[in-house]
């Protein structure tokens, strides 16, 4: 149970909304891997309390219907997210990178032509040079990255607005009442069960 060992652990995390009563908990991470990482603790969480956090990638904001909508590229999201943390200067401007060879493994793509192309197949890997993590860096100019700023504000905002919050609340409630009546059905049968101290339930 390597998650155990990370920093700042979700886990305990999790079981502190847990005593503290929360029933429907969601995370929502944004960058490549981290569904690794969380779904174990998604899946080990249900059997040990029958609650049942959610894990959603900030993807689910950044749909492609939501191009057409806004009339802007996904890749604008970035500059939005640090305009509205406030830290829009921390992305840098006028920094290019030239483009050079380099040696890349195919390993990984063959397996993933192997196993069809098809499915969620992921290895541990290294890159092996920056360019592999998002391209080549191209110089942008402090207007630019406003403007990318103002782009990437109205995808979140379509995102924001196109996701059905109350509707996905609703129905994380109707899976955790559905979950109590099976534990009234089966009982012993299912995994362990509530072993957190927590208030009442209702």
């Amino acid at each position: 149970r390597l998650k155990r060992n990370l920093p700042g652990s979700l886990e305990a995390l999790t079981r502190s909304l847990i005593r503290q009563g929360f029933r429907r908990i969601i995370f929502l991470s944004a960058h490549g891997p981290s569904g690794n990482t969380i779904m174990p603790l998604i899946r080990e969480t249900f059997d040990e309390t029958h609650i049942a956090p959610l894990w959603l990638s900030a993807d689910v904001m950044r749909d492609p219907a939501l191009t057409k909508i806004t009339g802007v590229s996904g890749d604008k999201v970035h500059f939005g997210s640090y305009a509205l943390l406030g830290r829009l200067e921390d992305i840098p401007v006028g920094l290019s990178q030239p483009h050079h060879d380099f040696v890349a493994d195919p390993s990984e793509e063959n397996i993933f032509k192997i196993l069809g192309g098809k499915g969620d197949h992921r290895l541990g890997f290294f890159y092996a040079d920056p360019s592999e993590h998002g391209g080549w860096v191209t110089a942008i100019t402090a207007e630019q990255r406003a403007e990318y700023a103002k782009e990437g504000i109205r995808v979140i905002e379509a995102g924001v607005a196109n996701l059905d919050t109350a509707g996905l609340l609703k129905n994380m409630r109707d899976h955790n009442n559905f979950t109590l009546s099976l534990e009234k059905k089966y009982g012993d049968l299912l995994p362990p069960g509530p072993q957190i101290p927590q208030v009442p339930r209702k």
